[in-house]
């Protein structure tokens, strides 16, 4: 569903589950033309009630597997120096975003 929205934002490119650094990221907005322009990266979690306790623990978790996958890598080789990472996470109907 997330995905199906942000594919129609017309001035970026959406990149979703490429490899990059060292795993798959989730979603990558990029803007096609300008690279001064914000880069935003999300990783995705549902709330796993036998791993993760909290929302926050979650957030963390997502934020933490941005760093230690280096998603990152690939937007600064394509010259985004201005990066957003996003950890969101979903219970049900709720969702929370940590950046």
């Amino acid at each position: 569903f997330l995905l199906g929205i942000l594919v129609s934002l017309d001035d970026y490119e959406v990149i979703s589950n490429r490899e990059t650094g060292l795993g798959r990221v989730d979603i990558i907005l990029l803007h096609k033309k300008d690279k001064n322009r914000l880069a935003i990266i999300m990783e995705l979690k549902r709330i796993n009630k036998f791993r993760e306790k909290t929302k926050e623990e979650s957030l963390t978790n997502a934020l933490k597997q941005i760093e230690d996958k280096k998603y990152e890598t690939d937007v600064k080789k394509r010259g985004y120096n201005n990066i957003l990472k996003m950890g969101v996470v979903f219970d049900g109907k709720r969702v929370w975003v940590k950046e």
